[in-house]
């Protein structure tokens, strides 16, 4: 184990051997060769692991803060939404929703990175009846 990692000459450690074979010699390189490689590969496999792991790590903490602030967001616009409601079935017409968001909706739809024809159409989603209310 010496010879592996460099704390004795491999001449050192061959001579004897060749005396009694000279096949010692090329199994003995082999040898080493094979541990420096299953070493490295293990070294290897230990930085793959810890960087996969952080990495995916703070891709969780990222997604969780980014729904954290997505829900955030909704909170706020659907209370803009019912305090802006002026129907008592609590019900939201295509063209009050259209309107709201084009003022003061426009931001929230900024942050969670909506258009106007994305809310349309879950409106109309929501609209399973085609009441033209939701």
């Amino acid at each position: 184990t010496l010879s592996v990692s460099g704390g004795i000459q491999w001449e050192d450690v061959v001579l004897p051997l060749e005396t009694l074979s000279m096949w010692f010699r090329p199994f003995f390189v082999l040898f080493i060769i094979g541990v420096n490689f299953g070493v490295l590969n293990i070294l290897a496999a230990v930085f793959v692991s810890f960087v996969n792991r952080f990495v995916s790590e703070h891709c969780e903490q990222r997604l969780h803060d980014n729904f954290l602030g997505d829900s955030s967001t909704l909170d706020e616009l659907r209370q803009m939404l019912v305090g802006n409601n002026q129907r008592d079935d609590l019900k939201i017409t295509q063209k009050r929703l259209e309107k709201l968001l084009k003022g003061v909706g426009q931001e929230h739809l900024v942050k969670l990175d909506l258009d106007m024809d994305a809310a349309v159409g879950i409106f109309k989603i929501l609209d399973s009846e085609e009441t033209g209310a939701a």
